[in-house]
C-alpha cells in the first residue's frame, strides 16, 4: 500500500488537532453564523471516521455483495476534491448520523483523543490493504456515492482538511474557505 495514503491522512489529523487543541473556551463553543463550533466539527469528524472504519472492517466478499465491482481505477486527489467541491455547492449535508449534536469545551481533550485514535484504526486497516483491494472493492460515500476503497481514503483526508479551511476562515472572520 502507498504510504502517503496514510501520511496524509495522519497529517491532516494532526493539523485539525493542533488548530482545536489551542481554543479557547469561547472559541471552541462560539458558532459563527450559524455553522457548526469547533467542537462540533471535531465531533463530526469522529463521528465520520468510525463510519469510514466500519467499512473498513467489513469483510471484502461483502463489500462487493453490497456495493458491486469498480469499472474504472480510482480518481485523483484532485479530482475527487472538484466533486466533493461541486456536492456541497449543491448542497449536500452531513447525514444525521454524523451530525454532531452540542459540544462543550470540557470534553475536548477527551474528543482530540477519539480522533486521533480513529484516525490510527483507519490507517492500521488501510495499511493492511494490498493495492488491489483498495483499487477493486466499493463503498458508498454520502455525497459522491459509489467511490474505491482508495477514494474513501483520500476523501477522508479531503474532508479533514475541509473542516480546517473552515475552521481557520470562522476563527479569522473571513468567508468560508472552498476545498
Amino acid at each position: 500500500m502507498d504510504k502517503r495514503l496514510t501520511e496524509g491522512i495522519r497529517r491532516a489529523t494532526e493539523e485539525f488537532n493542533h488548530l482545536v487543541s489551542g481554543l479557547s473556551t469561547e472559541a471552541f463553543e462560539a458558532s459563527h453564523a450559524g455553522k457548526w463550533t469547533a467542537g462540533q466539527d471535531l465531533n463530526h469528524l469522529i463521528k465520520s471516521l468510525r463510519l469510514t472504519n466500519f467499512a473498513y472492517a467489513l469483510p471484502l466478499f461483502m463489500l462487493r455483495m453490497l456495493f458491486g465491482k469498480p469499472n474504472r481505477k480510482s480518481r485523483s486527489a484532485s479530482e475527487l476534491r472538484e466533486r466533493y467541491r461541486k456536492a456541497l455547492v449543491n448542497g449536500v449535508k452531513a447525514p444525521s448520523m454524523v451530525k454532531p449534536g452540542r459540544v462543550s469545551h470540557a470534553q475536548r481533550d477527551i474528543l482530540l483523543k477519539k480522533h486521533s485514535e480513529a484516525t490510527e484504526v483507519l490507517c492500521r486497516r488501510l495499511e493492511r490493504l494490498e493495492d488491489d483491494n483498495l483499487e477493486g472493492f466499493l463503498v458508498k460515500h454520502p455525497a459522491i456515492g459509489r467511490v474505491t476503497l482508495r477514494e474513501m481514503a483520500l476523501l477522508t483526508q479531503l474532508h479533514t482538511e475541509h473542516h480546517t479551511g473552515l475552521l481557520k476562515a470562522k476563527l479569522s472572520g473571513t468567508a468560508a474557505e472552498e476545498l
